[in-house]
């Protein structure tokens, strides 16, 4: 499905994705009005957000405080091979943080972007699957999922409760985005 934008940001945002060779990544309805330009080739909702190269900022700031709704995405990076990708969501029950390398010196370009596709098109059928359980209140208002997708800092996903103190339940692994779907199909 085609997804209607109305934005420049976002039109600006999509063409240089186009320009690339990139696929475009799903923006919640409610949030393309909100997009901006943050800085070159990174837009969002969040002005105040670090850089996303630092995904660790933005995940440990998930597991310690309340977080409003977000949406950043983009190219970012620094030096001569650490750049990525990037699409992070902060949305109700979920929070997906991706990043792909991408842009980087060492890195071949046209082998990433198929994979930069997938990550993309399997966020978009998460983000989905979330939004259906939250409406049919199969996951609780104090619960959100946290989804890391990182080639460079360890990837992994769990369900926190903020209603439980001391959890760990963590699921360390490269397949990150594919379990978290499927235990989400699950509930």
């Amino acid at each position: 499905m085609v997804q209607e934008l109305n934005n420049s940001a976002v039109e600006e945002a999509k063409t240089l994705f186009t320009e690339e060779g990139l696929s475009f990544p799903y923006i919640p309805e409610e949030m393309i009005a909100s997009v901006q330009k943050l800085k070159p080739w990174i837009f969002g909702t969040r002005l105040d957000a670090p850089s996303p190269y630092q995904i660790a900022k933005f995940v440990q700031e998930i597991e310690t405080k309340s977080v409003e709704n977000y949406l950043i995405f983009g190219h970012a990076g620094y030096g001569t091979n650490s750049w990525a990708m990037h699409y992070y969501l902060v949305e109700n029950s979920l929070a997906l943080f991706i990043q792909t390398a991408w842009g980087g010196i060492y890195t071949e370009n046209e082998t990433a972007i198929p994979n930069i596709a997938y990550r993309f098109t399997e966020a978009e059928k998460l983000i989905k699957i979330v939004e259906a359980k939250e409406k049919q209140g199969k996951i609780a208002s104090s619960q959100r999922l946290i989804v890391v997708v990182s080639d460079f800092y360890n990837s992994g996903w769990k369900f926190k409760d903020n209603l439980q103190k001391n959890e760990n339940n963590w699921h360390d692994t490269f397949k990150a985005l594919e379990e978290a779907i499927s235990c989400s199909e699950s509930l």
